[in-house]
């Protein structure tokens, strides 16, 4: 069985030959964005929000 030492590499040279790869690069950026902004959001909404108390 033949091992693919960088199949990563492979991809991005078809996503570069189809002309997608600054398409793919700037979607998978946004993408990271947006899911860090979520997060901390989340932390930040968790941090001030009021706590239950419990009688």
């Amino acid at each position: 069985m033949e091992k693919h030492k960088s199949i990563g590499s492979d991809f991005e040279n078809w996503l570069e030959a189809e002309g997608l790869l600054e398409e793919v690069e700037i979607a998978a950026t946004k993408k990271a964005f947006v899911t860090h902004l979520q997060t901390e959001i989340k932390k930040k909404n968790q941090k001030t929000s009021p706590r239950k108390i419990s009688h």
